[in-house]
């Protein structure tokens, strides 16, 4: 019960293994995905920290697919494209997570983004197997991504957090630009969540009080 964060770091203690993978409980993983994603990564040094892949979304008899883009330096990667993961679809070098000291228990959400952003800070590699090994079916159930106030708070902490990585990368003007996109693109996407929910005053709420949007 010390959040996700923590729940997480107990595992990666006390897994044994040379890789370790995570699956939320709102996902599947398809019978093959790990062992594609081993193959490939005995094919990588030890430079790489993650394999990832695709995630199928089922939602109201619609799919769509969240593809992977980025391989190689992430650092440099995050600079050219900016960053995204994909939830349920990692596989982990063990040993490096350990090495740049796993999750932070100061944040509630935005945790993964969080970790990847530390692997890049030091400079290891991550590429994909490029097809859709995970399968997201959509809900409305509650979850923490779209509780609204523990999200905000997570987001504003993890901007203060990587705000000056940030910067140091991008320089001032376009590090500030980016800040202000994730900020905007992580709530408006909250925001447009609750609406297409049903919640339409409560989705307008969010998005007026916390983006600037145009009148």
């Amino acid at each position: 019960n010390l959040g996700l964060a923590s729940a997480r770091n107990t595992g990666i203690s006390y897994a044994k293994g040379k890789y370790i993978a995570f699956l939320d409980d709102d996902d599947e993983w398809e019978s093959e995905k790990i062992q594609k994603q081993i193959s490939l990564y005995e094919e990588l040094d030890h430079k790489y920290a993650v394999v990832y892949c695709g995630m199928k979304i089922l939602s109201n008899n619609s799919i769509s697919i969240n593809s992977p883009s980025i391989r190689g330096n992430l650092k440099n990667k995050i600079i050219a494209h900016g960053l995204y993961t994909i939830p349920s679809s990692c596989v982990y070098n063990r040993t490096i997570l350990l090495t740049i000291g796993g999750y932070d228990l100061d944040l509630k959400t935005g945790i993964d983004h969080d970790l990847w952003m530390k692997i890049a800070k030091n400079e290891y590699f991550v590429d994909y197997v490029d097809e859709s090994l995970v399968k997201h079916i959509s809900s409305n159930m509650p979850q923490m991504t779209t509780d609204v106030s523990v999200r905000i708070i997570g987001v504003d902490k993890y901007l203060d957090k990587w705000r000056p990585t940030i910067i140091e990368w991008f320089g001032r003007q376009k590090g500030e630009k980016y800040c202000l996109n994730y900020y905007t693109n992580v709530i408006g996407g909250l925001g447009f969540s609750i609406i297409k929910n049903g919640e339409v005053l409560a989705g307008r709420k969010i998005l007026w009080s916390h983006i600037d949007l145009p009148t």
